[in-house]
């Protein structure tokens, strides 16, 4: 899933991805599903399929014109890849419109919490086997775009938060303690 896009010094355009994965069709649920496994579960963003659910409280992301995966799948914040833009290949509809993509409110929430995840306000696994993206450099730059998206999306983020509150419930980050976010 493209993040953002940004110019090299050599004029070549770079996008930066953020991986998705279905877990192999198991779900966050069936990879991480020992009792303090939540933590890793908010590492994951959904994308809304029939019957999904959220454990953590995170958002369900939408596709535009309410598309479904093929299987239910997550965006992972802690893995991201760039690649020369000339080589993405774009999916696009009969009117040469692109036919897959998340909502602008979705994406504007999932750029939120990919810098309140690089900022440490999301859990994160420390001393991974493999290092994350974001354990060396931090966030790489990025344009004016992605910030306003950004300051959008925590916006939409404060809203929905204080429904749950409304509600007796919270968003759970993975640091407010080892137990079980209630169900």
């Amino acid at each position: 899933m493209v993040w953002d896009v940004y110019e090299r010094e050599d004029g070549e355009k770079i996008a930066r991805c953020l991986q998705m994965t279905s877990f192999g069709n198991r779900g966050v649920e069936g990879k991480y599903d020992n009792p303090t496994a939540w933590r890793y579960h908010c590492q994951y963003l959904p994308v809304r399929q029939c019957g999904t659910t959220s454990r953590t409280n995170q958002p369900l992301l939408e596709l535009q014109d309410g598309k479904k995966m093929k299987n239910q799948s997550y965006v992972h914040l802690d893995h991201f890849f760039e690649i020369e833009a000339r080589y993405l290949v774009s999916w696009l509809d009969h009117r040469g419109v692109p036919s897959v993509g998340l909502t602008s409110g979705s994406l504007d929430v999932l750029r939120a919490k990919l810098m309140e995840f690089a900022t440490g306000a999301i859990f994160r696994k420390a001393n991974a086997a493999i290092p994350s993206p974001l354990d060396s450099t931090g966030l790489p730059p990025v344009s004016k775009e992605v910030w306003d998206s950004v300051a959008h999306g925590l916006a939409m983020e404060l809203v929905r938060s204080r429904v749950l509150a409304d509600e007796g419930k919270q968003i759970w980050t993975g640091l407010e303690s080892w137990g079980v976010p209630p169900s």
